[in-house]
């Protein structure tokens, strides 16, 4: 699953926990060393809990979002979801402050998850550098991969070392038979496998259309165009997006997606921005 994480250094505990409730069920609520039972009460343990912060830590609050693939849609269940919530907690801090919703308003299922700066009652930061966030990603998929393996799509991290590509794992009885002589050959996956394996990478890692396109020309592919219109990238000959297995149906979904992270971006902006008087 994608798994981001958004720091809010303004105290909006109050907007972020009822963004995350809003049109969630109440049995799709996940809470961790929290007691009340109502919106202002959870709010008010948020606020109590931060005069325990450190002051060295600007951090209130972490805001993140774990996102399955629209493809494993169908098979995933609220239980599976609540599981791989609890795990991430685990895996994250749980001595945490935690509210969780899932949320099911768009064709991939998500969980946005609200952690307070600091530990219960302690002055100990949530804060992790990069390495380790990066550790927490591919544990939690390992999990995932081990307890839920119908979940083929919803694999990002795993396998993979931090900011480097990974090595490509070749299953010669998926291949046609053609390219598959051809790689023994030249031991080299063919150009339209290597496009492929390129586009599900910047796939599964993109919110929106237009940071699809942005990670293929960090890969250093050259779109090209037709009647106005992004259909392809070009390699030593033009390969359009449906040749590659990447119908308008995927395109779509980004574009739903990319206004759903607007929507959420906006409101992070917007938090961040007031200071809540209490």
């Amino acid at each position: 699953m994608v798994i981001k994480s958004l720091r809010h250094k303004a105290p909006s505990f109050k907007k972020l926990i009822e963004y995350i409730a809003n049109g969630s069920e109440e049995r799709q609520i996940l809470t961790r060393n929290l007691r009340s039972t109502t919106m202002q009460g959870i709010v008010n343990e948020y606020y109590h809990n931060d005069q325990f912060r450190s002051n060295y830590s600007k951090t209130l609050l972490y805001h993140t979002i774990l996102s399955f693939s629209p493809d494993d849609t169908p098979l995933i269940t609220d239980e599976m979801i609540y599981d791989l919530t609890n795990k991430y907690i685990d895996l994250r801090n749980p001595n945490a402050l935690t509210f969780a919703a899932i949320h099911k308003d768009t064709n991939h299922y998500h969980v946005h998850v609200a952690l307070s700066g600091c530990e219960r009652n302690s002055s100990k930061v949530l804060r992790l550098d990069d390495k380790q966030f990066w550790q927490i990603r591919q544990d939690l998929e390992a999990y995932q991969k081990e307890k839920y393996p119908q979940l083929l799509h919803s694999l990002v991290y795993l396998g993979k070392e931090r900011g480097r590509k990974n090595s490509r794992t070749r299953d010669r009885n998926t291949r046609k038979e053609k390219e598959y002589q051809r790689s023994v050959r030249t031991k080299a996956p063919s150009e339209k496998e290597q496009l492929t394996e390129v586009l599900s990478k910047a796939y599964a890692s993109s919110f929106s259309r237009e940071e699809f396109y942005q990670h293929l020309e960090n890969e250093g592919l050259e779109l090209y165009h037709r009647n106005g219109q992004t259909v392809g990238v070009r390699g030593k000959r033009k390969y359009r997006f449906s040749t590659l297995g990447f119908s308008q149906e995927k395109f779509e979904v980004l574009d739903r997606t990319a206004q759903r992270w607007e929507h959420e971006k906006n409101l992070a902006q917007e938090v961040d921005e007031q200071e809540l008087e209490w």
